[in-house]
Order: structure tokens, then C-alpha cells, then sequence
């Protein structure tokens, strides 16, 4: 022995702050967690039980807005004729579908039928006009014109859906609406085709005269 006092080894204390830094790390995270939620809680992404929130809807799905099943007694007080694209598989009936024994005018006349429809039936108001070729439909539709009048006022039909088709046989043009729904009551539907010359459609002659077919319907409520 040499009579000095021997030295302790230094401690090692890096595990120390390894730990402290790990917790730090930890207790960061946590905030962010809680933050995180409080503000999904906030902005209705996230519901509590007995939290009354507003359901969110992706933006990328479009909203689909159910048709009312009815109409609200005395909410429509005049008929409204939107145009309409008929669909393959469409269940809505057109008014001529709605009227018993309906026939096909070949000559001047006026048919009348009575129909009965329910205040929120929708029904289909088309028309239109078929030949053999495009040549001769085009050469028809210069001789014809189409008179709608619903409760007596009369109805622009160029504002209404529009649809040329042709097949093998057969070319067509016609024009189609569509009412939503009907006052309670009793109301009235003319459709005329007018033709000013006598035309061949390529299967017989029309002479010149009032096709119209008039719609007597009542509404159930």
C-alpha cells in the first residue's frame, strides 16, 4: 500500500436520460392522442354515446335525396309538366296506358277517356310520330304540329324532353314529360296532332285534319 485513498469508478448515468427522454417521447404522444380525438369529437367524426351530432357523409359520395312518398294535402294547386328522359326500366305509366280502350287515332277525331290517377302518382305526358325512313318522318313532321293544353293552358312542347330513334324499319321522333303529382280534384288533359296536308307515314295516309285525344281524369286523394 501507498498510503493514497482509492478512487470510485464514475457511474454511468446515460440509462437515466435514455429513460427521462422515453417518457417525454410517451407523454408528447399522449397529448396528441387526446388532442386528436377531442378535435374528431369536435367536428362530428367521431360520436360519443348520447352526444346528439349530425351524421357526416363522405364528400366523395354524392348525397341521395329520397322522393317524398306523398304529397302533403293541398300543397299542389296547378299541374306542373317537367321534361323527362324515360328510362328502360321505368314503372312510371303513361296517360295513355291510364285510359281503357285507348286507340291509336288513324284519322281526324277526338277521343275522350276517363282516367283516375292518385295525388301523388306520377305519370308520364309523351307523344311522337314514326315512319318507315328518316326521309319520310323528316318530310312528315313538316306538315305536323303538336297542341297540348292542360286545364286549358296551353303547353310549349319544345320545352319538354326531346328523342330522335331510328332502327331498321322504322324512324322516330317524339317528346315526353313528366307530373309529378296532381291537385285533389277534377282536371283535364288535350293532346292534339295537327295536319295541315295529308301525309303517308310509309305504311298508309293521314289526311289533313285535329288527331286529339282528350283526358278527363280525376284525382283521388
Amino acid at each position: 500500500m501507498n498510503g493514497q485513498t482509492p478512487v470510485s469508478p464514475k457511474k454511468d448515468t446515460t440509462w437515466i436520460w435514455i429513460v427521462v427522454a422515453i417518457a417525454a417521447v410517451m407523454l408528447l404522444c399522449l397529448v396528441l392522442l387526446v388532442g386528436a380525438g377531442a378535435y374528431a369529437v369536435w367536428k362530428g367524426y367521431v360520436t360519443i354515446p348520447g352526444m346528439n351530432l349530425p351524421a357526416l357523409q363522405s364528400p366523395s359520395i354524392p348525397r341521395q335525396i329520397a322522393p317524398p312518398s306523398s304529397n302533403p294535402k293541398g300543397t299542389v294547386t296547378t299541374i306542373t309538366v317537367e321534361p323527362y328522359q324515360p328510362q328502360r326500366n321505368d314503372q312510371i305509366p303513361s296517360i295513355q296506358s291510364l285510359a281503357a280502350n285507348w286507340q291509336n287515332p288513324t284519322g281526324p277525331t277526338s277521343n275522350t277517356y276517363d282516367i283516375r290517377v292518385g295525388a301523388s302518382q306520377p305519370v308520364l305526358l309523351a307523344s311522337g310520330w314514326c315512319t318507315t325512313t328518316k326521309a319520310i318522318l323528316d318530310q312528315n313532321l313538316q306538315h305536323i304540329k303538336y297542341l297540348v293544353e292542360v286545364d286549358g293552358q296551353s303547353l310549349d312542347t319544345s320545352k319538354l324532353y326531346q328523342a330522335n330513334q331510328s332502327s331498321v324499319d322504322q324512324s322516330c321522333k317524339d317528346f315526353s314529360g313528366i307530373i309529378h303529382a296532381w291537385p285533389t280534384g277534377k282536371h283535364t288533359i288535350k293532346i292534339s296532332m295537327r295536319v295541315d296536308a295529308q301525309i303517308n307515314d310509309g305504311w298508309s295516309d293521314y289526311p289533313a285534319g285535329d288527331y286529339a285525344e282528350i283526358y278527363n281524369i280525376t284525382v283521388i286523394p
